[in-house]
């Protein structure tokens, strides 16, 4: 590992995941001041998990609504545009973060038997 330059930090950021289409779609639909929540239903009824984790919110106790929410777009009415924005975000960057953490402990699991005590201070 050398020391930290500007092009590495550059190229490192670069190796990001790119965020899922239907993500990237809906957080235009909610910037969208002529958006409807029908367009932007028709964008998350494409993502089964985030569709479903809309709902749960929307039907959670912490809002305590009495009627029970059968429909993405009757969801998006109720929690609104920022709500819905914000949980689609979140759920895919706790996608994005669960795949890179796996992976970052299975490479650990697997190198662990090749790494070697650095001496500390440095001679």
């Amino acid at each position: 590992m050398g020391i930290l330059t500007l092009d590495s930090i550059v190229a490192a950021v670069n190796d990001l995941p790119a965020l899922p289409a239907v993500v990237s779609r809906v957080m235009q639909l909610t910037d969208d001041p002529n958006a409807t929540a029908q367009d932007v239903s028709s964008v998350l009824n494409q993502d089964q998990a985030i569709t479903a984790r809309v709902l749960r919110l929307a039907n959670s106790a912490y809002y305590g609504y009495t009627r029970r929410i059968n429909t993405v777009a009757d969801a998006i009415i109720f929690l609104g545009f920022k709500t819905i924005r914000s949980i689609v975000l979140a759920a895919s960057v706790s996608d994005i973060l669960n795949q890179e953490i796996e992976a970052m402990l299975w490479n650990m699991e697997n190198c662990g038997d090749i790494r070697k005590p650095v001496p500390w201070p440095p001679a």
